[in-house]
């Protein structure tokens, strides 16, 4: 499997979940394949400081990783739980501060869920930035063959859009779905955003997970949100 790995792949993300043992194995295999290995690292209120850790005093597997990329924690599927969100940490603006500063030896990316985060407290040139692609560049197809602005649309219970009778294009460029959150994207969706070009107003579909400023409160309650489209 790591054979037809290296040759048929460009690159592999490795998840990392504590105690990281079965990540640091799997990055050992992977690297010394010769596969381009990434650390996709969860971003919680627990994990955080982990975080912090990491980028202050790297371990040796990420070190020999390409990159690591950090994903905002999403409050959906059976075992959701929103005190893990990110934002309940005090420790975001000190994260993203020094993931943001510096060089290392190893990248650094981040989700697009990220970005209220990214765009406040990061040091990054707003063309390296880019807001939620949800209905704009990117869409998701489930095995049942519904269509999704966003692939996290299905664990938080959202309908899906049939494909059989339609088509694509005509789903992207003409569904009440796709159209709304566009919409919303284009919408101002905080009360005192100081990056909305940026943003995009946040996550249109769980604003509870954004990394606004406390002055800084989406209009819009996560609920309100569902209901827009469901």
């Amino acid at each position: 499997m790591v054979a037809a790995t290296a040759k048929y792949c460009g690159a592999v993300a490795v998840s990392a979940y504590p105690p990281y043992e079965e990540t640091t194995a799997a990055i050992e295999v992977l690297r010394s394949s010769g596969v381009t290995t990434n650390i996709h690292f969860i971003l919680t209120s627990k994990t955080v400081s982990t975080a912090i850790e990491w980028l202050l005093d790297p371990p040796a597997f990420l070190q020999s990783a390409n990159a690591i990329v950090f994903l905002n924690y999403k409050p959906v599927g059976r075992f959701a739980d929103e005190g893990l969100l990110l934002n309940k940490s005090p420790r975001v603006e000190e994260f993203f501060k020094l993931a943001t500063g510096g060089r290392r030896p190893f990248r650094i990316g981040f989700d697009t869920c990220t970005i209220t985060g990214l765009a406040r407290f990061g040091d990054v040139p707003d063309v390296s930035i880019e807001g939620c692609d949800a209905g704009r560049f990117s869409l998701f197809v489930s095995e049942k063959m519904e269509v999704y602005p966003c692939s996290f649309m299905v664990e938080a219970g959202y309908r899906g859009i049939p494909l059989k009778g339609s088509s694509l294009a005509a789903i992207w460029q003409n569904h009440s779905d796709f159209r709304g959150i566009r919409d919303k994207h284009a919408s101002k969706g905080c009360s005192d955003c100081t990056t909305p070009q940026q943003c995009l107003s946040g996550c249109p579909l769980f604003p509870q997970m954004n990394l606004c400023k406390e002055n800084c409160a989406p209009l819009a309650t996560g609920e309100q949100a569902l209901r827009v489209y469901r």
